[in-house]
Protein backbone atom coordinates (compact mmCIF):
# COMPACT_ATOMS: atom_id res chain seq x y z
CA UNK A 1 0.00 0.00 0.00
CA UNK A 2 2.67 2.46 0.80
CA UNK A 3 4.72 1.38 -2.26
CA UNK A 4 1.30 2.41 -4.13
CA UNK A 5 0.94 5.86 -2.11
CA UNK A 6 4.26 6.61 -3.08
CA UNK A 7 4.45 5.77 -6.99
CA UNK A 8 1.03 7.75 -7.19
CA UNK A 9 2.53 10.94 -5.32
CA UNK A 10 5.50 10.56 -7.93
CA UNK A 11 3.50 10.94 -10.51
CA UNK A 12 0.99 13.43 -9.14
CA UNK A 13 4.48 15.77 -8.09
CA UNK A 14 5.94 14.97 -12.30
CA UNK A 15 2.71 15.87 -13.11
CA UNK A 16 2.29 19.20 -11.21
CA UNK A 17 6.31 19.68 -11.86
CA UNK A 18 5.39 19.92 -15.55
CA UNK A 19 2.46 22.26 -15.26
CA UNK A 20 4.18 24.80 -13.32
CA UNK A 21 7.11 25.33 -15.30
CA UNK A 22 4.46 25.53 -18.55
CA UNK A 23 2.53 27.89 -16.69
CA UNK A 24 5.55 30.03 -15.01
CA UNK A 25 9.05 30.95 -16.33
CA UNK A 26 9.55 32.03 -12.88
CA UNK A 27 9.62 28.52 -11.14
CA UNK A 28 13.46 27.66 -10.09
CA UNK A 29 13.46 24.68 -8.12
CA UNK A 30 11.33 22.03 -7.27
CA UNK A 31 12.16 19.38 -5.05
CA UNK A 32 10.76 15.96 -4.32
CA UNK A 33 12.63 14.28 -1.10
CA UNK A 34 11.75 10.61 -0.35
CA UNK A 35 12.22 7.66 2.46
CA UNK A 36 15.63 6.25 1.02
CA UNK A 37 13.68 2.58 1.35
CA UNK A 38 11.33 3.91 -1.45
CA UNK A 39 14.05 4.25 -3.88
CA UNK A 40 13.24 1.32 -5.75
CA UNK A 41 9.48 2.24 -6.63
CA UNK A 42 10.63 6.25 -7.47
CA UNK A 43 12.99 4.23 -9.98
CA UNK A 44 10.38 2.29 -11.25
CA UNK A 45 8.16 5.61 -11.42
CA UNK A 46 10.42 7.17 -13.18
CA UNK A 47 11.40 4.39 -16.18
CA UNK A 48 7.53 4.27 -16.37
CA UNK A 49 7.19 8.01 -17.02
CA UNK A 50 10.00 8.01 -19.55
CA UNK A 51 8.32 4.95 -21.04
CA UNK A 52 4.79 6.93 -21.46
CA UNK A 53 6.57 9.88 -23.11
CA UNK A 54 8.28 7.75 -25.53
CA UNK A 55 4.86 6.20 -26.39
CA UNK A 56 3.34 9.35 -26.76
CA UNK A 57 5.84 10.59 -28.84
CA UNK A 58 6.11 7.76 -31.11
CA UNK A 59 2.13 8.06 -31.52
CA UNK A 60 2.58 11.53 -32.25
CA UNK A 61 5.07 10.83 -35.07
CA UNK A 62 2.64 7.66 -36.25
CA UNK A 63 -0.13 10.32 -36.30
CA UNK A 64 1.65 13.05 -38.70
CA UNK A 65 2.73 10.46 -40.67
CA UNK A 66 -0.94 8.77 -41.42
CA UNK A 67 -1.96 12.46 -41.53
CA UNK A 68 0.12 12.76 -44.79
CA UNK A 69 -0.64 9.41 -45.85
CA UNK A 70 -4.48 10.01 -46.00
CA UNK A 71 -3.77 13.20 -47.73
CA UNK A 72 -3.66 12.92 -51.48
CA UNK A 73 -2.20 16.40 -52.68
CA UNK A 74 -0.19 18.31 -50.17
CA UNK A 75 1.77 21.37 -51.21
CA UNK A 76 4.27 23.91 -48.72
CA UNK A 77 4.16 26.85 -49.56
CA UNK A 78 7.87 28.42 -48.84
CA UNK A 79 8.91 31.83 -47.92
CA UNK A 80 12.23 33.07 -48.20
CA UNK A 81 14.30 36.04 -47.26
CA UNK A 82 11.93 37.17 -44.17
CA UNK A 83 11.05 38.64 -42.54
CA UNK A 84 10.04 42.24 -43.62
CA UNK A 85 7.49 44.27 -43.91
CA UNK A 86 5.42 41.58 -46.04
CA UNK A 87 5.73 38.99 -43.98
CA UNK A 88 2.95 40.18 -41.75
CA UNK A 89 0.71 40.52 -44.80
CA UNK A 90 1.65 37.06 -45.81
CA UNK A 91 0.57 36.12 -41.96
CA UNK A 92 -2.67 38.44 -42.57
CA UNK A 93 -3.52 35.94 -45.51
CA UNK A 94 -2.82 32.86 -44.93
CA UNK A 95 -4.33 33.30 -41.21
CA UNK A 96 -7.70 34.06 -43.01
CA UNK A 97 -7.10 31.20 -45.41
CA UNK A 98 -6.87 28.96 -42.68
CA UNK A 99 -3.35 27.77 -44.21
CA UNK A 100 0.04 26.61 -43.11
CA UNK A 101 3.81 27.49 -44.45
CA UNK A 102 6.99 27.36 -43.76
CA UNK A 103 9.49 30.41 -43.89
CA UNK A 104 12.80 29.91 -44.55
CA UNK A 105 14.26 33.66 -42.44
CA UNK A 106 17.59 35.70 -42.56
CA UNK A 107 19.61 35.84 -39.43
CA UNK A 108 20.09 39.67 -39.71
CA UNK A 109 16.41 40.62 -40.55
CA UNK A 110 15.26 38.36 -37.64
CA UNK A 111 17.16 40.63 -34.71
CA UNK A 112 15.40 43.54 -36.50
CA UNK A 113 12.11 41.79 -36.45
CA UNK A 114 11.63 39.38 -33.34
CA UNK A 115 7.93 40.65 -33.15
CA UNK A 116 6.91 38.49 -36.18
CA UNK A 117 9.25 35.69 -36.02
CA UNK A 118 6.72 35.41 -32.83
CA UNK A 119 3.99 35.47 -34.34
CA UNK A 120 5.33 33.14 -37.34
CA UNK A 121 5.42 30.43 -34.95
CA UNK A 122 2.49 31.50 -32.78
CA UNK A 123 0.33 31.16 -35.32
CA UNK A 124 1.73 27.34 -36.08
CA UNK A 125 4.05 28.28 -39.15
CA UNK A 126 7.09 26.15 -39.28
CA UNK A 127 10.74 28.51 -39.36
CA UNK A 128 13.67 27.25 -41.01
CA UNK A 129 16.97 28.58 -41.48
CA UNK A 130 18.17 30.65 -44.06
CA UNK A 131 21.58 31.46 -43.25
CA UNK A 132 22.53 35.00 -41.03
CA UNK A 133 24.02 37.32 -44.37
CA UNK A 134 22.50 35.33 -47.09
CA UNK A 135 25.77 36.90 -48.95
CA UNK A 136 27.31 33.54 -50.85
CA UNK A 137 30.97 35.10 -50.99
CA UNK A 138 31.01 34.62 -47.09
CA UNK A 139 28.73 30.98 -47.58
CA UNK A 140 30.83 29.33 -50.19
CA UNK A 141 33.93 29.95 -50.17
CA UNK A 142 35.83 26.81 -50.56
CA UNK A 143 35.09 25.45 -46.84
CA UNK A 144 31.43 24.77 -45.46
CA UNK A 145 32.78 26.23 -42.46
CA UNK A 146 31.07 29.78 -42.75
CA UNK A 147 28.39 28.12 -43.79
CA UNK A 148 27.85 25.89 -41.23
CA UNK A 149 28.43 28.97 -38.83
CA UNK A 150 26.03 30.89 -39.90
CA UNK A 151 23.08 28.59 -39.69
CA UNK A 152 24.29 27.34 -35.89
CA UNK A 153 24.28 31.07 -35.37
CA UNK A 154 20.64 31.56 -36.54
CA UNK A 155 19.41 28.00 -35.23
CA UNK A 156 20.52 29.73 -31.65
CA UNK A 157 18.95 32.96 -32.40
CA UNK A 158 15.81 31.07 -33.37
CA UNK A 159 15.47 29.07 -30.13
CA UNK A 160 16.26 31.91 -28.07
CA UNK A 161 12.75 33.57 -29.44
CA UNK A 162 10.17 30.34 -30.29
CA UNK A 163 12.14 28.21 -27.41
CA UNK A 164 13.11 24.76 -29.78
CA UNK A 165 15.74 23.94 -32.42
CA UNK A 166 15.00 23.90 -35.89
CA UNK A 167 17.18 21.84 -38.02
CA UNK A 168 15.68 22.14 -41.50
CA UNK A 169 17.51 24.67 -43.75
CA UNK A 170 17.62 26.43 -47.40
CA UNK A 171 20.61 27.65 -48.69
CA UNK A 172 20.26 30.58 -50.44
CA UNK A 173 19.93 30.52 -54.24
CA UNK A 174 19.87 26.89 -53.86
CA UNK A 175 22.26 23.71 -52.93
CA UNK A 176 23.19 23.37 -57.11
CA UNK A 177 26.45 23.83 -57.63
CA UNK A 178 27.02 25.43 -54.65
CA UNK A 179 26.65 22.50 -52.08
CA UNK A 180 29.44 19.60 -53.40
CA UNK A 181 29.80 16.25 -51.56
CA UNK A 182 32.13 18.63 -48.64
CA UNK A 183 29.44 20.90 -48.31
CA UNK A 184 26.94 18.18 -47.68
CA UNK A 185 28.81 15.87 -45.18
CA UNK A 186 29.22 18.75 -43.11
CA UNK A 187 25.68 19.90 -43.18
CA UNK A 188 24.69 16.02 -42.49
CA UNK A 189 27.58 15.59 -39.85
CA UNK A 190 26.07 18.65 -38.02
CA UNK A 191 22.67 17.38 -38.25
CA UNK A 192 20.73 19.37 -40.67
CA UNK A 193 17.98 18.94 -43.01
CA UNK A 194 18.06 20.61 -46.69
CA UNK A 195 14.78 21.98 -48.51
CA UNK A 196 15.18 23.38 -52.19
CA UNK A 197 11.91 23.33 -54.02
CA UNK A 198 9.89 21.49 -56.18
CA UNK A 199 8.32 24.70 -58.17
CA UNK A 200 10.19 27.91 -59.04
CA UNK A 201 7.73 30.72 -59.12
CA UNK A 202 9.87 33.06 -59.82
CA UNK A 203 8.20 35.57 -58.15
CA UNK A 204 11.37 37.69 -57.15
CA UNK A 205 12.25 38.66 -60.57
CA UNK A 206 8.09 39.08 -61.84
CA UNK A 207 7.67 42.75 -59.97
CA UNK A 208 4.15 43.77 -60.75
CA UNK A 209 3.27 40.69 -62.49
CA UNK A 210 1.41 38.35 -60.13
CA UNK A 211 -0.62 36.73 -62.89
CA UNK A 212 3.05 35.45 -64.27
CA UNK A 213 3.14 33.74 -60.85
CA UNK A 214 0.14 31.96 -60.67
CA UNK A 215 0.28 30.71 -64.47
CA UNK A 216 3.87 29.51 -62.93
CA UNK A 217 2.30 27.38 -60.20
CA UNK A 218 -1.03 26.02 -62.67
CA UNK A 219 1.90 24.97 -65.26
CA UNK A 220 4.22 23.00 -62.91
CA UNK A 221 2.54 22.33 -59.10
CA UNK A 222 1.50 18.69 -60.60
CA UNK A 223 2.66 16.24 -58.14
CA UNK A 224 1.34 14.42 -55.08
CA UNK A 225 3.52 16.59 -53.16
CA UNK A 226 4.87 20.14 -54.06
CA UNK A 227 7.60 22.32 -52.03
CA UNK A 228 7.10 25.66 -53.72
CA UNK A 229 9.26 28.56 -53.87
CA UNK A 230 8.25 32.62 -52.98
CA UNK A 231 9.64 35.59 -51.06
CA UNK A 232 8.25 37.85 -48.68
CA UNK A 233 7.83 40.43 -51.54
CA UNK A 234 4.68 43.12 -52.77
CA UNK A 235 3.96 40.84 -55.58
CA UNK A 236 3.88 37.56 -53.78
CA UNK A 237 1.59 39.27 -51.31
CA UNK A 238 -0.68 40.11 -54.35
CA UNK A 239 -0.96 36.61 -55.85
CA UNK A 240 -0.94 34.51 -52.69
CA UNK A 241 -4.75 34.25 -52.51
CA UNK A 242 -5.30 33.43 -55.87
CA UNK A 243 -2.46 30.30 -55.01
CA UNK A 244 -3.95 29.12 -52.26
CA UNK A 245 -7.24 29.08 -54.11
CA UNK A 246 -5.78 27.38 -56.91
CA UNK A 247 -3.96 24.91 -54.71
CA UNK A 248 -7.17 24.04 -53.10
CA UNK A 249 -9.03 23.53 -56.18
CA UNK A 250 -6.81 20.85 -57.57
CA UNK A 251 -7.05 18.97 -54.10
CA UNK A 252 -3.87 19.82 -52.92
CA UNK A 253 -3.91 20.31 -48.48
CA UNK A 254 -1.45 23.21 -47.87
CA UNK A 255 0.64 22.62 -44.68
CA UNK A 256 3.72 22.81 -42.78
CA UNK A 257 7.43 21.55 -42.75
CA UNK A 258 6.81 17.98 -40.33
CA UNK A 259 10.37 17.74 -38.33
CA UNK A 260 8.83 13.74 -37.54
CA UNK A 261 7.84 13.12 -40.96
CA UNK A 262 11.08 14.70 -43.07
CA UNK A 263 10.62 14.29 -47.27
CA UNK A 264 13.66 14.74 -49.35
CA UNK A 265 13.44 17.82 -51.26
CA UNK A 266 17.19 18.60 -52.29
CA UNK A 267 18.56 18.91 -55.72
CA UNK A 268 21.51 16.38 -55.04
CA UNK A 269 19.03 13.70 -53.89
CA UNK A 270 21.06 13.13 -50.85
CA UNK A 271 19.17 11.32 -48.46
CA UNK A 272 21.02 12.74 -45.64
CA UNK A 273 19.19 15.80 -46.03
Amino acid sequence: MMKRLVLVYLLLSMSLLFTAFSSSADVHLIQLSFHPHHSRSCVTAIKQFTSETSRLKREYMIAGEAELRDTKKVAYLTFDDGPNRYTTQILNILQKKQAKATFFLIGSQVQRRKDIVSRIAQEGHYIGLHSMSHDPKKLYGGTPDSLIQEMEQEKALLNSLIGYNTDLIRVPYGSMPYLNDHYRDALSHHHFKMWDWTVDTNDWENKHKPFVIIQTIRKHANDREEVILLHDKQTTVQALPQIIDYLRSKGYTLLEYNPYHHIRVNFWKDERL
